[in-house]
């Protein structure tokens, strides 16, 4: 099986650590180096939500960003019916 992704989840989380970024006056470089990637992409492909990622990404974004990890969580999302999956007969 194939690694699951939700686009939309991640966009919303990349949007929250791009709004924070801004207000905070960080370009994606001094981001990057806070913490501590080699390669500046990774953020935009955060942000953009072309890349899954993990939790401990999600500590590093919130360190770097001087946040707790919930505020990345701090928005809402449409819990659609195709988003519960079926429950499995015995």
């Amino acid at each position: 099986m194939g690694q699951y992704k939700n686009k939309e989840f991640l966009r919303s989380i990349g949007l929250k650590i791009e709004s924070i970024r801004t207000s905070k006056g960080l370009t994606h470089e001094i981001l990057a180096e806070r913490m501590g990637l080699n390669d500046v992409r990774q953020v935009g492909r955060v942000i953009n939500a072309e890349t899954n990622f993990s939790s401990s990404e999600i500590f590093r974004f919130s360190v770097a960003l001087g946040v707790q990890p919930k505020d990345l969580f701090d928005f809402e999302i449409e819990l659609r019916e195709e988003f519960i999956p079926p429950i499995k007969k015995p």
